[in-house]
């Protein structure tokens, strides 16, 4: 009986061990002029697990394992998938999307 409770409470803690979540932190930047883009959204592809970029266009957002496919998006720019697999630290580079930014509306 002993053995397979230890069995039983082994199998659990190795399923815990594997569903972890890793830390990913970045920076959003212009990929035009450098400048970094506060207000960015940045999505864990296939979850709803998000976040935006601080004033510096910085992020740091946990990524479960199996997941390896980040969703970065910002009004005006082209949005673009990265794929941070092993990595801990992206830069990512938004290109300007001219032709549909005159479709925004802004009301005030």
């Amino acid at each position: 009986m002993k053995k397979t409770l230890f069995l039983i409470l082994m199998c659990i803690a190795f399923l815990h061990a594997n569903a972890q979540n890793r830390q990913v932190t970045g920076t959003v930047k212009d990929g035009k002029t450098g400048e970094t883009i506060v207000g960015a959204t940045v999505l864990v592809k296939g979850t709803s697990n998000g976040m935006t970029t601080n004033n510096d266009g910085n992020f740091s957002i946990s990524v479960p394992d199996g997941k390896t496919t980040l969703l970065i998006t910002y009004l005006g720019y082209f949005p673009q998938e990265i794929n941070v697999a092993n990595q801990t630290n992206v830069e990512v580079n938004l290109l300007e999307d001219a032709i549909n930014l005159d479709e925004a509306v802004v009301v005030g």
